[in-house]
């Protein structure tokens, strides 16, 4: 059966090992209870004879998704549901007929993301099946996103040390490796900066809450050189929207996605911390002004957070950085906090100097704008909605190279 962590204060990883069991009676070693991937599930990965599990998942074999109490979860996330048993990256074996998502808001409503044409068209040039994420429950994951609250501490090497290293959106990494680290595995993007890379050689992960990624996909397959990129599986979405009840922003969704795919996840950068706790709002953007959430629907940004805080109140995901809601809390709570810890903040102005005079220009100052040096796929325009993606088996190849690296790294 599951387990339900009202009845043990344990992190939920410490579960998973628990459960799972390292001795039979009166110590004896227990059998090993899998010798190939497959006999764990897509949930798990077998190791030493034993299957692994992602965090949402635990069994003996991953095979029982996590219980959890709405009341446990409540405020923040009062109707999810861990359990997921459909695909997480979009591939060639994943549909044969119309694609459709979930639309999140307060009714639920499929919108459709490919009639029967263009989803032949997409299973010739996706990869054929899933390279990434399935069976792979890689042992540690960071999830980085792009809160200046990072430039606070020099935690590039705790970043790097993941074995599975996912940032989210259009945020630079040169320039700021002893905050953030320099590797990683995968990015997640959406429509805002779609299929945004740093460098060339990176694989991007797309989202596909609409027609964009589908537009995108198959121009870039079109293209003379087409990019390394993958795309999230319509059901993934779909599983957000339904459990969320609101639109998931790439912090909420690269989060849930991690937890769908790693034993044990660690956030870094994501809270929505900014000047009212003495950093600027983005890492790469320290002149930038202040934009706060107004792009948002009333109670959206609050929403989310919510979310975030109740997966850390329950043990699923960990917080990379001291302080993080002591300083969402109150300005006081904050400062007490982080001179426990011998932690400075410098006043928002005073950050936009720093960059200038370490010779980074502020992104907004950057040829073009946008975050400096980076890549947004072949050039090939999709109006608004797009930049370009990978074709099938460029992506695929490229999948591969990544998931093998990261599987083979040692793991714990």
């Amino acid at each position: 059966t599951a387990v339900n962590p009202l009845d043990n204060p344990l992190p939920m990883h410490a579960l998973q090992e628990e459960a799972l069991g390292e001795a039979g009676p009166g110590g004896l070693p227990l059998d090993p209870v899998c010798i190939s991937p497959a006999e764990c599930g897509p949930h798990g990965a077998c190791e030493a004879g034993r299957c692994r599990c992602v965090v949402l998942y635990t069994g003996v074999v991953c095979g029982h998704a996590l219980v959890l109490s709405p009341a446990l979860l409540a405020p923040g996330l009062p109707r999810f549901v861990p359990a997921y048993e459909g695909e997480l990256m979009l591939h060639a074996q994943t549909r044969h007929a119309d694609i459709r998502v979930l639309r999140p808001g307060p009714t639920l409503e499929w919108d459709l993301l490919a009639d029967a044409a263009e989803t032949a068209a997409l299973n010739r040039i996706l990869p054929p099946s899933d390279l990434v994420f399935k069976s792979k429950a890689y042992p540690t994951c960071a999830v980085v996103g792009s809160s200046g609250s990072l430039l606070l501490r020099r935690l590039g090497p705790a970043i790097d040390a993941h074995v599975l290293v996912l940032r989210l959106g259009a945020t630079p990494s040169a320039g700021h490796e002893a905050s953030l680290g320099s590797k990683t595995n995968l990015r997640l993007t959406d429509e805002r900066d779609w299929a945004w890379r740093e460098r060339p050689e990176d694989l991007a992960l797309v989202r596909s809450a609409s027609r964009a990624t589908v537009t995108g996909l198959l121009a870039n397959a079109a293209s003379p050189a087409p990019a390394a990129i993958v795309a999230l599986d319509p059901g993934f979405e779909s599983w957000l929207a339904e459990g969320l009840g609101f639109a998931a922003d790439l912090e909420l969704a690269g989060t849930l996605l991690a937890l769908q795919t790693c034993r044990a996840v660690t956030l870094y950068g994501l809270a929505p911390q900014g000047p009212a706790q003495g950093v600027p709002e983005a890492y790469h953007e320290p002149c930038k002004p202040a934009v706060g959430t107004s792009g948002d629907p009333p109670g959206a940004a609050a929403a989310r957070w919510a979310a975030l805080q109740a997966l850390a109140r329950v043990g699923l995901v960990a917080w990379g950085e001291p302080c993080v809601e002591e300083c969402m809390a109150a300005p006081a709570a904050c400062d007490t906090c982080r001179a426990a810890l011998g932690i400075v903040p410098k006043p928002v102005d005073a950050w936009c100097e720093s960059a200038r005079a370490a010779g980074r220009p502020p992104a907004e100052e950057a040829p073009g704008g946008g975050a400096a040096g980076g890549d947004r796929g072949n050039g090939t325009a999709v109006g608004k909605e797009s930049a370009a993606a990978g074709s099938g088996q460029g992506a695929a190849a490229k999948t591969e190279h990544n998931s093998t690296a990261a599987a083979t790294t040692t793991r714990r």
